[in-house]
């Protein structure tokens, strides 16, 4: 944890010393300057949280200091100590911009109650703004299915989830990273934390960047007021960078240095602010590939790769598809609703482009279109239709057997992973062994 840090100017030595002392003792981080001048240097320096200074110094004294630190940054508190013990000295002070003042001689017991309010206030207004700002959701939605494969992802979040360690998850479109990302934070000692996720796909580079850092006020056109980044906002919880692969290269290189440091720096603001988040990233792009072409460093690979969950595609969890369909009907609010075995049927040898999003779709429009209680292949999509038409069949048209249904999609799998029998096996949740069992058993030449 950070201390706050005070910046004390006075001109006079024993005033200014007598205050570090005091504060120092206090466990706060002291400055100090003893002129106006080198007061401002010392707040582009070393960024105070609050400016306590006397007001008749030479050179510069603290009512022009005061306006030229007001216009550097309108937010920093800033104490004046003035020798006026009377009403219109305060007046002066406050009408200058001052947030509070303090009369000598010192009262260091006034001193210190002074610093603690301004920080207080300060605390308070931050969390308020990041509280408007905050655009999280920790639904805590169980992972639904039973299938070999979601047995091994559910173990993997279990086993992930005991440390901060860093985790990507990989698979394609629609196979519920986010939710994975979700249960990885909920079973861990972060868990009553705020969740923060975004997808880095769907905002412009530009824009993302102020996303994830923050803004200060003016930093550029626009910023009309201070925006607190989602690094900060994840502070003591998980950050979830959803498509990390999509990130342009500089701002991959900034991402890697808030890891390393677990600091971060707003746009405009030269002051690093230091976070506790715990890093959980996705991506449905071949990321070794990329970093092969110069389109993801490895560097950052490396630091976010600690622990890799493999999501299957639905196509390979067709076990699972039922659970979902229920689960979906519950959500909706139509669990009553029943299903004919050809239903269920087509949705199990469909081969699911967009997985579990495009199912949820799918079971949205059948229910629908159902004229009563009960989903009927009548009330799915064309490419339903045209999947049972069009699909593979043996000779004199019959059905294609369990076993060529399994023998094919084995054999599809291995040629998307380009042979690669263990990528190939993670994909159909199996293990490596059973994997080579079953192309013995097919006898195909992979």
């Amino acid at each position: 944890m950070n201390k706050y840090k005070v910046l004390v100017i006075d001109d006079d030595d024993q005033v200014r010393t007598g205050l570090a002392t005091l504060l120092e003792r206090n466990h706060y981080q002291v400055y100090t300057a003893s002129t106006g001048k080198a007061g401002v240097v010392q707040v582009l320096e070393n960024n105070p949280d609050l400016v306590l200074s006397d007001i008749m110094m030479p050179e510069m004294d603290g009512f022009e200091m005061l306006k030229k630190l007001k216009k550097m940054d309108p937010e920093l508190p800033v104490v004046l100590m003035t020798g006026y013990s009377s009403i219109e000295g305060a007046i002066k002070a406050i009408r200058y911009g001052a947030d509070e003042y303090l009369t000598k001689p010192l009262d260091h017991v006034e001193v210190l109650h002074v610093i603690e309010k301004m920080q207080k206030q300060q605390e308070l207004t931050k969390q308020n703004d990041m509280m408007k700002q905050r655009l999280t959701h920790m639904p805590k939605q169980a992972l639904i299915g039973e299938s070999i494969a979601m047995k091994e992802v559910k173990r993997e979040i279990s086993r992930s989830a005991k440390s901060d360690i860093s985790v990507l998850i990989l698979g394609e479109s629609g196979t519920g990273k986010e939710l994975v990302s979700e249960a990885i934070h909920n079973q861990s000692l972060r868990g009553e934390e705020v969740f923060v996720a975004i997808n880095c796909a769907a905002i412009p580079n530009d824009l993302l960047e102020s996303e994830l850092f923050g803004h200060e006020k003016g930093a550029f056109s626009g910023a009309v007021t201070r925006k607190y980044g989602l690094f900060e906002m994840a502070n003591d919880g998980t950050l979830f960078l959803d498509e990390i692969g999509e990130m342009s290269l500089p701002l991959q290189a900034k991402i890697l240095r808030a890891l390393e440091t677990q600091k971060i720096r707003r746009i405009g603001s030269t002051k690093e602010i230091e976070t506790n988040f715990r890093l959980v990233c996705s991506t449905n792009i071949d990321i070794e590939r990329a970093m092969e072409q110069g389109a993801f460093r490895a560097d950052l690979y490396y630091r976010i790769s600690s622990f890799i969950i493999n999501v299957s595609p639905l196509r390979a969890r067709a076990k699972d598809i039922t659970h979902l369909l229920k689960h979906f009907l519950a959500m909706s609010g139509n669990a009553d609703i029943k299903w004919e075995q050809e239903f269920i049927k087509a949705l199990i040898t469909y081969h699911w482009p967009g997985n579990i999003r495009e199912l949820k779709n799918v079971i949205d429009r059948a229910v629908l279109l159902s004229d009563d209680n009960t989903l009927r292949c009548d009330d799915l999509g064309r490419q339903f239709t045209e999947n049972a038409t069009n699909g593979p069949k043996q000779k004199g048209d019959e059905p294609l057997t369990l076993a060529e249904v399994e023998r094919r999609h084995i054999d599809s799998t291995v040629r998307t992973f380009n042979n690669n029998k263990t990528k190939a096996a993670k994909a159909l949740g199996v293990s490596l062994k059973t994997l080579y069992n079953k192309l013995h058993t097919y006898s195909q030449d992979f």
